[in-house]
């Protein structure tokens, strides 16, 4: 999420903004109207208004085709062009040379257009084309060196347009956002996408052979922020490995493919937003996630995960979004969440509701933990269709774990460690074995080892003194030990 970049939601919205333009004029000389299959040409197309076009239902129902022919000769042009006559009844010809025209957006359902058309905008820099045809896919490497938004979206061709070659795409090297989504399945041929070293927000959809062809193009990808890949029939995630230069990645979405692991990732250390919705995944574990200290968004829904271990997310400090909806979990621990400081939203599948969930109540009532309405109770059937958090459930409950580390007001446990909650409040502790927490000593651990020479010398008692020093011994006072 988070976007700078021109991604599918703000050129809708972009879209929605031009909503309250007047229609396009559709204009039929009396020799096309006394046809029994008219062609209409549109009129009052302005610089900078968008073009929603409508017709009376009779007028509709006889066109043959409504041509829209671009003719807009000032130096930032924005077209909109909506289609509400159907499929195939308007088609988008640019008829002559337009240098200025730098943006052109097409959007609506079958809008129609010839790929020759574009060498009339040779400065265009933003073209998008939302559910339209082409008449063959345009060679956009030749004819628009200049683009920097690329943006086609379920888009067909009349021809077999089957195979994405590198002189489609190759070579636009000021190419910045780029989303390729055809609505037929279409196969992807080595560095189809090669020499796109600007390129910072990549998005396929419905493509073959993405990883053996992505393999071959990414060490090009120097500027590569944002990468999403679906229905690519992907198989893992450590093709991105290739990357060469993985800390400038902040988001993978990799939804709707057929992953079954997610080793692979440590190497992207400022990742904020990890997608892998609707995938073959069965587990997860620590390792997958560590050095991911950026991380704030995790989704997996829709996997085979039937089991989490409690230190699974201990590496995600930064996490806030937690969605783990669609999986055959049936119970949660605590302990998976509790390592999460910054943990305010949290999306369950269906759970069996029995007592160990009472935390799940208490920690949003008490602490403020977003859960999702949806998450609700797939059994026992007395508790079916409720909500997780509902206190109803766990009326006869005796609360015994602590859950302390879920306030959000509590000192945070320094690096290498983690809360833990006791009975009588909490403690950090340290990952590593043989390690001593100070909070007195600026929330640190201190491995007894590398302090001490001869840590057997010390009687099994260790104390800071007054200069926050390790000594052996008993000390004078209560230990400042945390």
């Amino acid at each position: 999420s988070t976007m700078h970049h021109l991604t599918l939601f703000s050129i809708l919205l972009f879209i929605l903004a031009f909503r309250a333009d007047a229609r396009c004029q559709i204009g039929c000389t009396s020799e096309e109207i006394a046809k029994s299959t008219p062609r209409c040409y549109l009129t009052n197309v302005v610089a900078g208004q968008s073009c929603v076009v409508t017709a009376h239902q009779s007028l509709v129902q006889r066109v043959e085709k409504i041509i829209l022919v671009i003719d807009i000769p000032s130096v930032h042009s924005y077209v909109a062009v909506e289609n509400r006559l159907g499929p195939g009844k308007l088609e988008v010809v640019i008829a002559s040379e337009h240098p200025r025209i730098q943006t052109l957006i097409l959007y609506g359902d079958g809008i129609r257009t010839t790929a020759d058309s574009l060498r009339y905008v040779p400065n265009l820099e933003t073209y998008t084309l939302f559910s339209g045809i082409f008449d063959s896919l345009p060679n956009f490497s030749v004819r628009n060196r200049q683009l920097v938004n690329l943006i086609l979206h379920n888009f067909t061709t009349d021809g077999n347009f089957n195979t994405v070659y590198p002189r489609y795409i190759g070579g636009l090297q000021f190419l910045k956002n780029f989303r390729f989504c055809p609505a037929n399945r279409v196969f992807l041929r080595d560095n189809a996408f090669d020499a796109l070293p600007g390129l910072q927000t990549m998005i396929l959809c419905n493509l073959s052979n993405v990883e053996s062809s992505f393999g071959n193009t990414c060490h090009g990808y120097v500027n590569l922020t944002e990468i999403s890949m679906h229905y690519c029939d992907l198989r893992e995630v450590s093709f991105l490995q290739c990357l060469p230069n993985p800390l400038k990645l902040k988001h993978i979405n990799l939804d709707f493919n057929r992953i079954d692991s997610i080793e692979g990732l440590n190497g992207f250390v400022n990742l904020e937003l990890l997608g892998l919705f609707e995938n073959s995944i069965t587990s997860v574990h620590r390792s997958n996630f560590a050095g991911l200290q950026e991380l704030t968004f995790l989704n997996l829904p829709g996997n085979s995960i039937d089991m989490i271990w409690e230190d699974t997310f201990r590496d995600l400090h930064s996490l806030e979004s937690l969605n783990l909806d669609v999986n055959p979990l049936l119970t949660l621990s605590p302990r998976v969440v509790e390592f999460l400081p910054n943990l305010s939203q949290l999306k369950l599948p269906l759970l069996h509701c029995d007592c160990s969930l009472q935390w799940l109540s208490i920690v949003r009532d008490t602490y403020g933990l977003q859960i999702n309405p949806f998450s609700i109770c797939g059994s026992p059937d007395e508790f079916a269709g409720l909500q997780v958090y509902d206190p109803d459930i766990y009326t006869s409950c005796t609360n015994s774990f602590p859950l302390t580390c879920f306030d959000k007001d509590l000192e945070a446990c320094g690096d290498n460690s983690y809360c833990r909650g006791t009975s009588d409040g909490s403690e950090c502790i340290c990952e590593a074995e043989n390690s001593v927490y100070s909070r007195a000593h600026g929330g640190k651990c201190f491995n007894i080892d590398e302090v001490l020479e001869k840590p057997a010398e010390c009687g099994g008692y260790l104390h800071l003194n007054g200069d926050h020093d390790l000594e052996c011994g008993l000390p004078d006072k209560r230990p400042e030990w945390n």
